[in-house]
C-alpha cells in the first residue's frame, strides 16, 4: 500500500475509494488467480494501521455490536474476546472484532462499530478503545 499517496489525498481534501482487492501471485492471465478478494474488514484495519488513524470506523448493517438483544456502547479486549468465545459474536461481526482488534495491536486509537448514523454522529455505535483492549 502507498501510504504517501493515501495522505497526499487525504491533505488534498479527497477520499481515496479502497477496493479490498489484491494481485494474485500466479503466473499472469492464468484463470482464476490474477485478482483476490481481501476481507474487507482486515483491509480497512490494515490501512488505517498504515495511516496511523485516530480512529477506524466500520459500517455494517446494524448500529452496532449487540448482546442481548442492546447495542453495548463500549467495548474492551476482554470482553470481544468472551462475545467470541461464547458464541454471541457471529457471521461477519467476529471478523470486524478481529480486525479492531488487530488495529488497535498496530497503532490506531479507537474503533468503532456502527450503522451508517455513526458517519455524521461520534456517539453512534459501539466504541472499542485502546486503552483495556488486548494489545
Amino acid at each position: 500500500m502507498n501510504v504517501r499517496l493515501l495522505r497526499y489525498l487525504l491533505d488534498g481534501g479527497f477520499l481515496p475509494v479502497i477496493s479490498p482487492l489484491a494481485r494474485g501471485t500466479s503466473q499472469p492471465g492464468t484463470p482464476g488467480s490474477d485478482t483476490l478478494n481481501v476481507n474487507g474488514d482486515d483491509a480497512a484495519a490494515a490501512i488505517a494501521a498504515a495511516l496511523v488513524a485516530d480512529e477506524l470506523l466500520f459500517i455494517s448493517d446494524v448500529s452496532g455490536v449487540t448482546v442481548n438483544d442492546a447495542i453495548v456502547s463500549s467495548l474492551s479486549g476482554d470482553e470481544i474476546e468472551a462475545l467470541i468465545v461464547s458464541g454471541d459474536a457471529t457471521g461477519g461481526m467476529i471478523a470486524k472484532l478481529q480486525a479492531a482488534i488487530m488495529a488497535l495491536r498496530h497503532g490506531v486509537e479507537s474503533v468503532r462499530i456502527g450503522d451508517v448514523t455513526a458517519l455524521s454522529d461520534a456517539g453512534c455505535g459501539t466504541q472499542i478503545p485502546l486503552a483495556g483492549s488486548l494489545v
